[in-house]
């Protein structure tokens, strides 16, 4: 079966951006992903095991370990690696939509944020 998994309105911290001052103060980060997965859930009893679907758990360690793992100049490179990272993480993910908005991107709330989106 292919079910869509997802994870909506996670806040992280990391270092993004090109200013000086983002090298070395962390920026508020929010992802949100959907997962196409093949799963082998059924509507048997049986099948409601965790190792029959894709662990959303291990999905945010790996978007946590990839944000802290070094600092991004850019929005679009984090956004891509996650993507990337995340694809090879289970066989079973068939595509993925990873949508990143970098928060508070210019004082006094002129743009509140800038966000991409990849697909995979």
């Amino acid at each position: 079966m292919l079910l869509t998994i997802g994870l909506t309105g996670i806040h992280l911290e990391g270092f993004v951006g090109c200013l000086p001052e983002e090298r070395i103060n962390p920026v508020s980060i929010e992802l949100d992903i959907n997962m196409s997965v093949a799963t082998e859930i059924t509507d048997s009893q049986d099948s409601d095991k965790l190792e029959n679907t894709l662990d959303y758990r291990l999905v945010l360690g790996e978007m946590k370990k990839t944000i802290k793992s070094r600092h991004f100049t850019t929005i679009e490179n984090l956004s891509a690696v996650l993507g990337t990272n995340i694809f090879r993480m289970d066989s079973r993910i068939i595509r993925l939509k990873l949508r990143l908005k970098k928060l508070g991107v210019l004082p006094n709330g002129v743009v509140p944020w800038v966000e991409t989106e990849v697909e995979r």
